[in-house]
């Protein structure tokens, strides 16, 4: 196992500092998360300036690592909030750790050896809305959980993995934890192949340009002079990944290897629509059709366009990645589920800047 990098740096706005591990375990989890969400990682961790590009990486991704049990599903599935069970519980709660160097595998592999609390954190994750007496009966009544995941909304491969999970636990929980330390392994090994690399991005690194980039995009706006300290570490797999932790006077950032291009691009996005983009967009007739379509349904997926227009999965996906790089479509998660809409601000926006043309 590689050692923590220590690197630090004086600068204007704070004292830089790099981490290996939190960058690292985003990595392992992001392995699992895009085996069984990839769809949506398809449609939201690309960048849509390369998505030629980024789409043949990610589906390409997980052949250079041994497989992923099927029955993990449970502990990766992407809900609603865009959260995997690993993620809420095994990730975000040890934030603190992350800038005082304590977390690491080890420490994820201690936590998943208590079943019992294992078995907990899946109730509260999927059946969040349950009170205590029910949850404290569904630690040790199978006909309680039974009732819950039969009166829930979840597709029938979650319903079907929760099933198999209380029946019985332990094996599953300990596959969870052999696979990853099995991927562990591998990860580890590309991060030493990848050394040069990660020395390059750390010296290259320039906060102020991070910061500046940081403050063009209107989801995640940072101003760093607020830290006193800012740690930053890198993903090699998830490329894309700009993610930020905030603590009282330091922040940590996750930076994919291509976080500038990503941070340059939301940078155009959140500017003004771009009138040939919109033109490129808008010159095939089969996307006019899918505009067509979202009028009528307000919401569709992959599958609808493949049997609405016989198009196959590749070529759907081609059509409405073009239109959300321009900026007309959005998305929203549903389970597994992708689901297209119209972006209404964009043409009100598209609207008022193409008034210009017929105003006297």
């Amino acid at each position: 196992m590689l050692q923590c990098i220590k690197v630090e740096e004086d600068n204007e706005m704070g004292k830089v500092k790099f981490l290996r591990e939190p960058g690292y375990i985003y990595d392992l989890f992001f392995l699992f998360t895009l085996k069984f969400n990839k769809e949506y990682c398809l449609t939201n961790f690309i960048n849509y300036d390369k998505s030629s590009d980024d789409t043949d990486y990610f589906n390409k991704l997980l052949n250079d690592f041994p497989p992923i049990s099927d029955e993990l599903l449970l502990f990766f599935y992407l809900t609603d909030d865009k959260k995997s069970f690993m993620t809420k519980f095994y990730f975000e709660p040890y934030k603190e750790q992350f800038v005082s160097e304590t977390y690491n595998i080890m420490k994820i592999q201690d936590a998943l050896s208590n079943y019992e609390q294992v078995v907990e954190n899946i109730i509260r994750f999927y059946f969040r809305d349950i009170d205590e007496d029910t949850l404290e009966k569904c630690k040790t009544s199978m006909s309680a959980v039974n009732k819950l995941i039969k009166e829930s909304d979840y597709n029938g491969d979650i319903k079907s993995a929760l099933y198999s999970f209380f029946i019985e636990p332990a094996p599953i929980i300990r596959r969870l934890s052999y696979e990853l330390m099995e991927k562990d392994f591998a990860l580890n090994q590309k991060y030493d192949n990848y050394s040069k690399q990660i020395d390059g991005l750390k010296e290259s690194f320039d906060l102020e340009s991070l910061s500046n980039g940081l403050k063009n995009d209107k989801n995640q706006i940072i101003e760093m002079e607020c830290f006193k300290n800012v740690f930053i570490s890198f993903c090699m797999f998830n490329k894309n990944c700009v993610k930020s932790f905030f603590y009282d006077k330091s922040t940590l950032i996750l930076l994919g290897i291509d976080y500038c291009d990503v941070i340059n691009y939301l940078a155009i996005q959140n500017r003004l629509p771009d009138l040939e983009a919109f033109g490129n967009a808008i010159s095939e007739s089969n996307r006019i059709e899918i505009l067509d379509l979202l009028l009528k349904k307000d919401e569709i997926t992959i599958k609808d366009l493949e049997q609405e227009f016989g198009f196959t999965g590749t070529n759907a996906y081609y059509h409405l990645s073009l239109m959300i790089k321009a900026g007309m479509l959005k998305t929203r998660n549903r389970g597994r589920t992708v689901l297209y809409s119209i972006n209404k601000n964009y043409f009100q926006i598209l609207c008022n800047m193409l008034g210009k043309y017929y105003k006297e």
